[in-house]
């Protein structure tokens, strides 16, 4: 459980300081800009560098297992299977050849 709570607070920061980041981003490339203000963002921007989107792990939401995740549904293999036969995932059916 410990996990989940992790990648939840990750995530919300993720989502909280994405526009920020990119801001960040652009003032650091902008070549218009002072030297100082570019070197302020990219010192920031090296600082922060645990709320990248890449840094989130896909974990299952029951298990908080890191492998085997369905990205759609956030659940492991062997969950997303026991969902599906329950019905508890609406439009998921088995396919048949």
């Amino acid at each position: 459980m410990a996990h989940n709570l992790k990648d939840k607070r990750l995530r919300y920061a993720v989502h909280t300081f994405t526009q920020r980041t990119l801001f960040l981003k652009a003032c650091a490339s902008n070549e218009f800009l002072p030297r100082v203000i570019r070197e302020c963002a990219q010192n920031y921007l090296s600082i922060n560098r645990k709320l990248s989107k890449t840094k989130i792990e896909n974990r299952c939401i029951e298990t908080s297992r890191s492998r085997s995740v369905i990205r759609d549904f956030r659940y492991s293999r062997s969950r997303f299977r026991l969902r599906a036969e329950t019905g508890f995932l609406l439009g998921v059916r088995r396919s048949s050849w």
